[in-house]
C-alpha cells in the first residue's frame, strides 16, 4: 500500500518549497512531502544556476520560499553574505542557496523529497 501524506508538493524547486515552508508556518503539523525525480531540495536549480554561470538572481530579494518578508536578507546578513550592491537588495546565487537549504533545514524537510516523477494527479 502507497504511503499517505497531508500534502504532497511536485517539483522540489524554489516554488515547491515555498508551498512546503507556507504551509509548515501555518500547520506546522502537516505531513509534506515533494515529489521530484532528483530526491533533492532545489537540485535542479543550483544545477542550472552553477551550470550557466549566474552568481546573481534577477529578482529583488523579497522574492524568495520563506514565509517571512525579509527573511532572505535578514538570513543573509546574519549569514554573512556581502550584499550585492545590485538594486532592491537583488542576492547572490549563494545566498539564495544557503537560504534555502536553511528553510529545508528549518521546517525539517530534510528527508521530505521522495525521488519520483509525477504522472498523473
Amino acid at each position: 500500500m502507497a504511503e499517505r501524506h497531508d500534502v504532497a508538493v511536485i517539483g522540489a524547486g524554489p516554488h515547491g518549497l515555498a508551498v512546503a515552508a507556507h504551509l509548515l508556518d501555518a500547520q506546522p503539523d502537516l505531513d509534506v512531502v515533494a515529489v521530484d525525480p532528483s530526491g533533492r531540495w532545489m537540485h535542479d536549480w543550483n544545477e542550472a544556476f552553477a551550470r550557466l554561470e549566474i552568481d546573481v538572481l534577477r529578482s529583488p530579494a523579497v522574492h524568495h520560499p520563506g514565509p517571512a518578508p525579509d527573511g532572505l536578507g535578514r538570513y543573509s546578513r546574519s549569514a554573512g553574505f556581502p550584499a550585492t550592491g545590485l538594486a532592491y537588495g537583488i542576492p547572490s546565487r549563494r545566498a539564495f542557496a544557503a537560504y534555502c537549504t536553511h528553510l529545508v533545514e528549518a521546517y525539517g524537510l530534510h528527508d521530505a523529497v521522495i525521488p519520483a516523477r509525477a504522472v498523473a494527479i
